[in-house]
Parts: structure tokens; sequence; C-alpha cells
């Protein structure tokens, strides 16, 4: 399976490993094993498998709010807002044309058309970092 003519793993796709001869510590020890970024694993009828995915760790975007800004967490609930992200080439900020949603833990709102940094979280979630003064 893993010999020297194996195909390379692309994005998407499968590395299956089956347990074999029914052996129940090797199988509560797989259960137990969690991937790292990147991946994604899965155990169906005794077979792990581990999937390559996407989106690999945290990064952090530019971006800008629009009209209505980005609202204020209320006790456990987080605001939320709808930003555009912003390129930076040699310095000069330039409009990506690309939206995403975000969120705020911080009790007060972002306002409207405020540069902010924006940082994603392993589940792959959007949050306000920072934002101008």
């Amino acid at each position: 399976m893993f010999g020297r003519n194996s195909p390379k793993q692309r994005v998407g796709k499968p590395v299956r490993a089956k347990i074999l001869n029914g052996n129940a510590a090797a199988l509560d020890l797989l259960k137990r094993t969690r991937v790292g970024y990147g991946l994604a694993q899965e155990l169906v009828g005794g077979i792990i498998t581990i999937r390559v995915t996407e989106y690999v760790g945290p990064q952090w975007q530019i971006a800008k709010t629009g009209g209505s800004g980005v609202t204020a967490r209320s006790g456990t609930t987080s605001g939320s807002g709808t930003v555009r992200i912003w390129n930076s080439d040699d310095g000069t900020l330039t409009d990506s044309d690309e939206d995403l949603d975000v969120r705020n833990l911080a009790t007060t709102a972002v306002a409207n058309n405020k540069y902010i940094k924006i940082c994603r979280n392993r589940s792959g979630d959007w949050y306000v970092f920072w934002e101008e003064c």
C-alpha cells in the first residue's frame, strides 16, 4: 500500500489503513488518535480513513468592514458581520472583490468602512483580530 510505487497523495483522496486481526488495543489507540492541521480522520467499519483537506492551519487577512460594520459580542454570543478582503501589493491595498463572514469577540462593535485584521481558527471560522483606531 505504501511502497515505492505508490502514487503521491492528493487533496481529498483518502489514505486507508485496515485494522488487522481484530486487535482491540490497536483499535482503541487509533480511536484516540487525532490528526493535525490539514487532515481529517474517520473510522467506519474497522477502517481508518485519513483525508487531506484544503484548509491548513490558522491564517490572517487584511479586510475592510462594509456599511454595517461588525456587531459586538453579547454575553457568550459572538458578534458578526460581512467584510471585504483586501490585498497588499507592495504596500498598496487593493480590493479583492471577495466577501467573508466574520465573528467578533469584543464587547464593542467595529465601525463601518474600517480596515481590520482577521484571523482564521482551526475550524475555519474568521474572527476580527484588531481594527484601526
